[in-house]
């Protein structure tokens, strides 16, 4: 999930070019709640918020009005703030809300977890998350981010203490030399390349492996309607309509098939990680990936 959708296909595209000496015959990939596309998930994120509640009908018609030459929820918002300085302090406006301290960006239907039993990974996931969301506007944003005195809505104190347990370390083969287990390092040397894994993915969708993107349709950090947006510019023609998928009776979510290689889902009321909110759906739906059956 997350920041896997610039891991998972940049490593995927270095596993399948070097198939034939490595041997591994790679099928498919399967990606949630991932950033794709940077501007797809802050252009995504106005309508999506609003849709949520997040801030008022009055603000998002200025929006509109501001940063869309056609008064129009698909909008490029991003493109609208380069133009426009009246949109991007709209926006600016706008995505402050959503990034309410108080806020859990995670799951924006979902309560703040509050409270000292946080770690220093969490404080750092937690401002590269927010960041991210403003990625669009950075410009504007400022390099703000890094002092905002964040708190985190979730902890991995839990996943912390495990992780970092000994035994765990040892069953892991983990090297003693290597350092503890953090959520989120803040001061690890990284650059950013890529801001669009568009070519990845049309490269191992071309090669003939399957991809799978799934969205917690409650997450903010990294909305549903970014995923979307995303599998759409791919160019694939759908082949079946955009439908509810479900177990036993009750729907899990919705779903479109782009040919049998490429296929969207959400899950409903998940997350940003889907197998902790929803973990009997993700299984069916993983287990829909790996038998590529989906109906």
């Amino acid at each position: 999930e997350s920041y896997a959708g610039v891991y998972v296909p940049t490593l995927s595209v270095k596993v399948w070019e070097k198939r034939n000496y490595t041997g591994m015959n790679l099928k498919g990939i399967a990606v949630g709640n991932a950033l794709l596309s940077n501007a797809n998930i802050t252009n995504t994120l106005v309508t999506f918020s609003y849709a949520h509640g997040l801030f008022s009908q009055e603000l998002y018609q200025d929006i509109l009005r501001t940063c869309c030459s056609v008064e129009t929820p698909f909008c490029n918002f991003d493109a609208g703030a380069e133009k426009s300085e009246v949109c991007k302090e709209n926006l600016f406006a706008a995505l402050a809300l959503v990034t309410d301290l108080d806020l859990n960006i995670y799951d924006v239907t979902g309560p703040c977890e509050f409270g000292g039993n946080f770690t220093d990974g969490d404080l750092t996931r937690e401002k590269v998350t927010r960041s991210l969301i403003m990625d669009a506007l950075p410009e504007y944003f400022g390099g703000t981010i890094d002092y905002v005195p964040i708190v985190p809505c979730v902890s991995a104190l839990g996943a912390t203490i495990y992780l970092n347990n000994p035994d765990t370390r040892e069953a892991l083969h983990i090297p003693s030399f290597v350092d503890e287990w953090r959520i989120c390092y803040q001061d690890y040397p990284y650059t950013k390349q890529y801001h669009n894994m568009h070519d990845q993915f049309l490269a191992l969708l071309e090669g003939g492996v399957r991809a799978l993107v799934y969205s917690g349709d409650v997450d903010g950090a990294c909305n549903f309607m970014g995923g979307q947006y995303f599998v759409n510019e791919l160019g694939y023609q759908s082949s079946t309509d955009y439908q509810p998928w479900k177990i036993g009776r009750q729907i899990a979510g919705y779903q479109q098939s782009f040919g049998d290689s490429l296929q969207f889902m959400t899950v409903r009321g998940a997350g940003h990680m889907v197998p902790q909110w929803k973990p009997r759906a993700a299984l069916e739906m993983i287990e829909r990936f790996l038998l590529n059956k989906y109906y």
